[in-house]
């Protein structure tokens, strides 16, 4: 029997309710047997805990690989941010299993000694990485180790006899610390050290793709990399400091086999489930393109399959805005629904499927706009619901709870009105007549002294203008009262009443609280009591 690495139940317990049924439902959809959403999308509002649910997804995901006899599980966790990486990274680990926190990039990989399941290991491999670093590489060299690892790969590649001092120094070229000999030692110290952990299924894949590397350089014209290498080695020659003019090959070169490292890593990773946070900052990843090849990369893991199972990576996606909500016609290059339709077919996977989908949204808009089909909008919009539950689930703040209070409490409090209050809003609405706007209750509801608080609102605009044009001359319905603020009041720091009640209650609220009598808002949770009015 299987030993279960998780107690799911005890996982999914300290969730609240309808982050479990989140984390149930996401995990029921990915893993179904007749119809599986290998892409699934959690969008629950901001604040509602799409970590947790994240982690009670990771606890059943690695409960049913090892039901089914799978002795490792390999999990990556993809953010746009390092350090929010590294923090999450232990939020996600169920209690027991320790992440693999010293890997990071996809191109150091290779040397990772990953949890084979055997008798001493766990069988989990949880990483976290970030786009910048493991898929965007660009022209970037990477970190120092990073560049040993690549050397320490070519070096077994093509021999010790081609990598001579000059070879070596494309690869410690950019470190400050030490002279040329000691930069030169810490190379060749760490290539001893990654040497041993170079297995030969790791040099045979390495070798492979940095032939198909060689391959696309050729069909596009370029040199091979060793032609590449090659160039580099005579041009560094009896130099004493780097040639400006060769630093783009050198980028060239190493941008090169850091992304064949990566290939390998994926390989040699063999993931069953990513983990995309926030993954809107990163969409262009989502958009398959043969000359982007960070979204090459991505797809790699996305798309990975087991070669011995055929099973297929799942990817759990996690987002409160995983698309744009609302654009307007003068917004460039922006499109709410495409942006929301191009996210659907990442999901589905099935360009069928999303124009179906469309062709619902075009009948359910057909059936709001006309009377005799406005009947058939609300089993459209169950369709239409039940599709995308299909890949997606969403919980509002307000229905996080049953009785969907949404985690908010209403105070109840009595709000008063005074004579001076009504008199405010006789004249509000005696100027709002003469400068023929409509009824303005809602404005003198929400603040007290409109015209003098308001910015560029048609009223105060209308009333400026009838000033100007002599309309609300040497009547008085200008002068200081209800409703207007007395300048001189203000500049000598007299009592104003507030003329509202929601204003008056804020403040006797803030008064009786003594909160007029602090300098600045005390803390929450604070760590003494010091007895006094913080």
């Amino acid at each position: 029997m299987t030993q279960r690495h998780v107690d799911v139940d005890q996982v999914l317990s300290d969730l609240k309710d309808f982050q479990q049924r989140t984390a149930r439902w996401a995990f029921e959809r990915m893993f179904d047997e007749d119809d599986p959403a290998y892409r699934f999308l959690v969008a629950d509002e901001v604040g509602l805990g799409k970590t947790h649910v994240a982690k009670g997804v990771i606890a059943q995901v690695i409960d049913h690989l090892g039901s089914i006899g799978d002795k490792r599980h390999d999990i990556v966790y993809v953010c746009s941010n390092a350090a929010i990486a590294r923090q999450n990274l232990r939020k996600l680990v169920p209690t027991g299993i320790e992440p693999l926190e010293d890997v990071g990039r996809l191109a150091m990989l290779p040397l990772t000694s990953l949890n084979e399941g055997d008798d001493t290991k766990t069988g989990i491999n949880l990483i976290a990485i970030t786009p910048g670093t493991s898929l965007k590489f660009g022209r970037s060299t990477g970190q120092f180790k990073e560049r040993c690892l690549a050397y320490a790969f070519l070096r077994a590649h093509w021999g010790p006899e081609v990598m001579t001092a000059p070879a070596r120094w494309i690869f410690w070229e950019g470190i400050s610390a030490g002279d040329r000999q000691r930069r030169d030692a810490r190379l060749r110290q760490k290539e001893r050290e990654y040497r041993l952990k170079i297995t030969r299924s790791l040099m045979e894949a390495f070798e492979e793709k940095l032939a198909e590397v060689d391959r696309s350089r050729r069909r596009h014209g370029k040199p091979t990399l060793r032609t590449l290498f090659d160039r580099l080695v005579d041009g560094l020659k009896w130099k004493r400091a780097f040639p400006w003019e060769l630093k783009d090959d050198r980028k060239e070169l190493i941008g090169e086999v850091r992304r064949t490292l990566a290939i390998v890593g994926i390989a040699a990773l063999e993931p069953d489930l990513v983990v995309l946070d926030e993954f809107q900052r990163f969409k262009d990843l989502l958009r398959p393109d043969p000359d982007n090849f960070a979204a090459e990369l991505a797809h790699r893991l996305f798309n990975y399959k087991d070669s011995t199972t055929g099973r297929p990576t799942r990817t759990l996606l996690l987002s409160a805005t995983p698309y744009r909500m609302y654009t307007t016609a003068d917004e460039i290059d922006a499109d709410h629904y495409a942006d929301f339709l191009d996210t659907c077919r990442f999901l589905f996977q099935d360009d069928e499927r999303v124009d179906r989908l469309k062709q619902q949204f075009v009948g359910l808009r057909s059936a709001l706009t006309s009377a005799e089909s406005l009947p058939n909008a609300g089993s459209i919009c169950k369709e239409i619901s039940l599709e995308l539950c299909r890949v997606m689930a969403r919980t509002e703040r307000l229905a996080a709870t049953p009785d969907r209070d949404g985690m908010l409490a209403e105070p109840e409090e009595q709000v008063t009105i005074a004579p001076d209050d009504l008199r405010a809003y006789l004249r509000i609405g005696d100027l709002a007549e003469t400068v023929e706007h409509h009824e303005p209750t809602e404005y003198w509801k929400s603040g007290p002294y409109l015209l003098n608080f308001m910015e560029d609102y048609k009223l105060k605009r209308a009333v400026k203008q009838a000033v100007a044009d002599g309309r609300l001359a040497d009547d008085g319905r200008l002068d200081p009262g209800p409703g207007l603020l007395d300048w001189e009041d203000v500049e000598a720091y007299r009592r104003i009443d507030p003329q509202n009640g929601r204003l008056r209650w804020l403040l006797d609220d803030l008064e009786s609280h003594r909160a007029f009598e602090l300098l600045w808002v005390p803390p929450s949770l604070r760590y003494y009591d010091t007895g006094s009015v913080y």
